[in-house]
């Protein structure tokens, strides 16, 4: 990617261990705004597209999936009017579906969407 290419604020790879299932890695990709969400929405999309173009050959196209990827945007404000459009299109355009997660406290707690029917 270009050095200054707007890509998402931080990366965070998780082992997802469970007592039923094989361990799995989930991917979180999280953008930080305070107002442009729909920015943060393509910075997210520009990030979830070069972590396949870069690492989906070595990974294996089902790493990269949406059930491994979870697109989490973290604002102070909740989301815009027909914010919902975009929200659809990032969904068809990754095949990840995006998380708005208002906090006013600054804080954010990832373990809420591990669950393996948040994809």
């Amino acid at each position: 990617m270009e050095p200054d290419a707007p890509v998402a604020d931080a990366l965070f790879l998780y082992l997802r261990e469970a007592e039923d299932a094989p361990a799995r890695w989930v991917v979180f990709v999280v953008e930080l705004k305070g107002k442009d969400h729909k920015h943060a929405l393509e910075q997210m999309q520009r990030t979830i597209q070069a972590l396949r173009d870069k690492l989906g050959s070595s990974l294996g196209r089902g790493f990269l999936a949406g059930e491994n990827l979870r697109a989490i945007l973290v604002s102070d404000r909740g989301s815009p009017a027909r914010f919902d459009d975009a929200l659809e299109n990032f969904r068809r355009q990754t095949r990840v579906t995006p998380y708005l997660c208002v906090s006013g406290s600054g804080r954010v707690d990832l373990r809420q969407y591990l669950d393996p029917s948040r994809r």
